[in-house]
């Protein structure tokens, strides 16, 4: 993302006086006669995309309104965080769909309001996290003798090899899934016994990071797999597999 297009997502955001021309508001928040990215041009050839943006540049200026000046910087902080996660989806529109809705969602319900709790904070950035890693993949490392590429949608995991999962969030925000139905050879994730839970994490290098669990209550949502980590890993936990764009 370029530092010319922060600049004006940032003043948009911050509700920076403007009026707009009726051909203006068909737009997005910002400028398209200097948009330079992927991401930039995409919401500016969509009039679904360019609504979006403006919705969102609304509900940051709304939420920045009700908050003190400490709030407010962190508010800040937390935007700039959920753009750059939002620009991993390049020029794919139902990702950007996704990444804006549910910020744009996180805004209003006021998850990053003063006060909140530590988890309410991580709400807006797991959501939009979960938008940013839906798409398709292909799998990286040892599991691709295992695993085939497959494509991540909001309800279901569709590996190119046939195995599928449907799935249901088990709660707002979370990246933690409920497998409801599997069709196709699940190949040992869970020793034969079948995974009851699946959880979605990106890691630091932008790799997508599907964890598998058999359990019968569902996890917490679990943090990126390091090498630190790996040996507190949660209960019930079967398996991790990487997956790259």
């Amino acid at each position: 993302m370029s530092n010319r297009y922060l600049i004006l997502v940032i003043l948009a955001f911050a509700g920076a006086p403007f009026t707009a021309s009726p051909a203006a508001a068909q737009g997005p928040s910002f400028d398209c006669a200097r948009a330079s990215t992927a991401v930039e041009g995409a919401i500016c050839g969509s009039a679904a995309l360019s609504a979006l943006d403006r919705q969102l540049a609304a509900a940051y200026s709304a939420r920045r309104a009700a908050l003190g000046s400490s709030a407010r910087e962190r508010l800040r902080a937390e935007q700039r965080g959920c753009i750059g996660i939002r620009d991993r989806c390049g020029a794919n529109a139902g990702c950007l769909s996704n990444a804006m809705r549910a910020r744009i969602g996180a805004l209003q319900s006021g998850a990053v309001s003063a006060g909140a709790t530590s988890s309410r904070q991580a709400a807006a950035p797991s959501a939009a996290a979960q938008a940013s890693y839906m798409g398709r993949w292909q799998p990286k490392g040892r599991e691709a003798t295992f695993f085939s590429a497959m494509t991540l949608s909001s309800n279901r995991l569709a590996y190119d090899d046939g195995l599928v999962f449907d799935l249901k969030q088990v709660r707002p925000g979370s990246n933690v899934y409920r497998v409801l139905s599997m069709r196709g050879e699940e190949p040992g994730i869970c020793s034969g016994e079948g995974s009851t839970h699946i959880a979605f994490t990106l890691t630091s290098n932008d790799l997508l990071q599907i964890h598998h669990y058999h359990r019968q209550s569902a996890p917490t949502d679990p943090p990126p797999m390091t090498v630190k980590n790996m040996g507190s890993g949660q209960s019930g936990r079967c398996s991790v597999s990487h997956y790259y764009r």
